[in-house]
């Protein structure tokens, strides 16, 4: 399945505001989603649009601590989680990216934030 690439947003760090409005992106019934994971310090909100609680997978990748398993999250009806930050050695494919796939791709919307401490 094709993926879509998440827009990385920035967020500074020490005290900071982030007023700006957030940018969603809606996941499409054609593509799973997946974003760049330089410096591991991305999270991700999901919002749940759903009239039931869906589920978003973070594909993992084999690493050499014997860690194994995918990292589903379930986001309640009408609910907003977040995710992260995804350490590269245990979550960048072979591309730098974080895959993320859902159950129900029509009702997740994703924003993915970098955060940097300053």
């Amino acid at each position: 399945m094709a993926r879509d690439t998440l827009t990385i947003q920035e967020l500074a760090g020490e005290g900071s505001q982030y007023d700006a409005a957030i940018a969603f992106t809606a996941m499409t019934a054609a593509n799973d989603m997946d974003f760049d994971n330089v410096g591991g310090n991305i999270l991700i909100m999901i919002v749940n649009e759903h009239v039931a609680a869906q589920t978003a997978t973070f594909v993992s990748v084999a690493d050499d601590r014997g860690r194994s398993g995918d990292l589903s999250i379930e986001v309640a009806a009408g609910k907003t989680a977040m995710v992260g930050p995804f350490n590269p050695t245990f979550w960048n494919q072979s591309d730098g990216k974080v895959h993320i796939d859902s159950d129900d791709e029509t009702t997740f919307n994703f924003a993915a934030i970098r955060y940097t401490q300053r």
